[in-house]
């Protein structure tokens, strides 16, 4: 895989990259469709040579100087009246949820948040970014937080269901897409789905780079919102702040490259049915990088709490996970599926185009990137919306998560057809 050298034809701008799709969709010019074949056709290009459907899509990020007051930072990023009416949404005291609005207000008040515009980015920072909180400040956010992710977490049931169909759907187009036969096609696109099913063992190490007792607290988590840790992957390193001002920095977090590597690696070692078996699961890590809330926002969703101990140095921890937060997204991608899918075909940019992919591994991490970026927009517009389903969402809201949406299956759909590449140009 990473030892080869890729010989596709390359692109220098993304004005001939439009030029070869208007060929190729009426069938002449300079690119008609691919022969079908046993051997994948295409074109070599790279992210840089393809202009996203929805270019100047904005994106919010939170700065390091507001994760660094509490890993309950959103009730300083969240609008003030949508983190009160989930405190006000649970099952605690008159009291409890008093004092919980009350802590949220002082807090709010402390720590303001400011604005910051950097070409489609817009930070979230600390007015005052050196300011650490006392005491009494993270008693407050205990307080608050945990009353506010009682709210998330239970304002409503998951529909837990994982739309298998959606991962067939995206590697038979590729496969015809790049000219494979029909028979390589059948034998690839129903194994696509596979590591969703509990009895497929997908050859994920156990091993995630976290200290043991947070790696516990968090992989439980995954196991319980994305059917496994090894669907999800966030490239972005983070740290772990605590009360004591005792912090730690971890890497990426997921198993996602380690399960799209364990597969490609069979996909290349065996030939036949057996090759194609396991580069159809391969498939499916690509397209689980595609949904944000795979690639971002994992220790939020998860409402993950850590105890750590000062003189033991021993940790403890909770988790109260967001499983509607979750499935509300993947609810949305599902009931627009067909308008997704034809946008991205019809788009002749991406018709017969892939990635090369030297490194798996890397490939993954870096489509996690891109599609990452949009995480906390995403989980952001969901609980400002509140305790609706998508399809009550406002316009505003519909019409963005619509557009990222977008953005990120026309990304999936040039590396999963660099997957097929990578195995099956021999």
């Amino acid at each position: 895989m990473s030892d080869r050298d890729l010989n596709g034809e390359g692109i220098e701008r993304r004005q001939a990259l439009r030029a070869l799709g208007a060929g190729a969709a009426v069938g002449g010019g300079l690119f008609a469709a691919p022969p079908v074949s046993a051997r994948p056709e295409g074109v070599a290009v790279t992210p840089d040579d393809v202009e996203p459907p929805n270019p100047d899509v904005q994106v919010r990020k939170v700065d390091r100087s507001v994760k660094s007051v509490s890993s309950y930072y959103p009730l300083l990023t969240l609008s003030q009246d949508t983190v009160v009416s989930f405190i006000d949404d649970n099952d605690r005291s008159r009291k409890e949820k008093r004092e919980a609005r009350t802590a949220v207000a002082d807090l709010r008040s402390k720590f303001p948040v400011r604005r910051e515009r950097e070409g489609n980015v817009t930070w979230y920072k600390l007015v005052d970014e050196g300011q650490s909180p006392t005491d009494a400040d993270n008693e407050k956010f205990r307080t608050a937080g945990r009353a506010f992710a009682n709210g998330v977490s239970g304002r409503r049931e998951a529909s837990t269901q994982y739309y298998r169909s959606h991962h067939r759907e995206l590697t038979r187009d590729a496969c015809e897409d790049m000219g494979l036969s029909s028979s390589t096609t059948d034998e690839i696109a129903p194994y696509a789905d596979d590591p969703d099913d509990p009895d497929v063992d997908i050859g994920v190490p156990d091993a995630i780079p976290h200290s043991e007792d947070i790696e516990e607290g968090l992989e439980t988590a995954l196991n319980k919102i994305l059917h496994h840790y090894g669907q999800y992957y966030d490239a972005d390193a983070f740290q772990v702040y605590h009360d004591d001002e005792h912090d730690e920095d971890f890497g990426a977090l997921g198993g996602a490259t380690d399960a799209a590597w364990w597969h490609m690696y069979y996909a290349d070692y065996y030939s036949g049915s057996t090759q194609n078996k396991y580069l159809g699961m391969a498939t499916h890590y690509p397209a689980d990088m595609g949904v944000p809330l795979h690639t971002g926002m994992g220790w939020e969703q998860a409402n993950l709490e850590i105890y750590y101990d000062v003189w033991s140095l021993e940790y403890d921890w909770r988790i109260d996970p967001t499983y509607w937060l979750h499935s509300e997204y993947e609810d949305f991608v599902s009931d627009n599926w067909s308008s997704f899918r034809s946008s991205f075909l019809s788009d002749c940019d991406g018709c017969y185009y892939y990635y090369p992919i030297d490194d798996v591994e890397q490939a993954i991490r870096d489509l996690a990137s891109y599609t990452g970026d949009y995480s906390y927009d995403v989980y952001h517009h969901i609980l400002e919306e509140g305790d609706v389903d998508h399809s009550e969402w406002d316009w505003d809201t519909w019409s963005y998560m619509y557009d990222v949406t977008e953005n990120c299956v026309n990304e999936v759909g040039h590396y999963v057809r660099g997957f097929m590449h990578d195995v099956l140009r021999d």
